[in-house]
């Protein structure tokens, strides 16, 4: 990847290219993984891997541009940010060209009701978590999507655990708010 990437600009911004990469393509490929695995993907691996290989080609673009004497976490949140944004791009392609899944049609209409009522809270969930500002989205599904640890969840972000604390307790809010709005739609 970096050979394509190094082909893709100036001698003078390969260390520039190497260090974004050595440095931010694990925690890139973990949010994509994430967010692919929490929007039902599937291939949630290999949707990971392209998305961050197209951040990176992105990247490449405006790399010039990007001072990396700025702080670690305001870069390593502009990498995220690029990545998410990508993720964004792809889930919204990939919806246009769902298939139905018709591979339970004998289900008896009481349960087909009830599993229907059950995704349909858990879609408006996860819509509202994707409404979400990312900050607080993205600590919501790690601590109750992925079950993880306040320490870890802080340490993946590059937060304190207070930090993360405060997330969780203002997306909870949040989150409760929107849901308790659309039901009253």
């Amino acid at each position: 990847m970096l050979a394509l990437l190094f082909s893709l600009t100036a001698d003078a911004q390969h260390s520039k290219i190497e260090y974004l990469y050595n440095t931010f393509h694990d925690d890139m490929i973990k949010l994509a993984k994430l967010r692919f695995y929490t929007a039902g993907s599937t291939s949630y691996r290999t949707d990971a891997e392209d998305a961050v290989q197209n951040a990176f080609l992105k990247i490449t673009k405006y790399i010039h541009a990007i001072n990396t004497d700025m702080p670690y976490n305001s870069l390593k949140a502009y990498m995220l940010t690029v990545v998410s944004n990508e993720v964004n791009t792809m889930l919204s392609r990939s919806r246009a060209f769902e298939d139905i899944d018709d591979r339970e049609a004998e289900i008896c209409e009481a349960e087909f009701l009830k599993q229907l009522r059950i995704s349909e809270r858990y879609n408006d969930t996860l819509e509202a978590i994707n409404k979400l500002d990312e900050i607080y989205g993205i600590t919501l599904i790690c601590r109750y999507g992925y079950e993880m640890e306040i320490k870890d969840i802080a340490s993946f972000m590059g937060v304190s655990d207070k930090t993360v604390y405060t997330r969780l307790s203002r997306g909870k809010r949040m989150l409760l708010d929107m849901l308790k709005d659309e039901n009253h739609k």
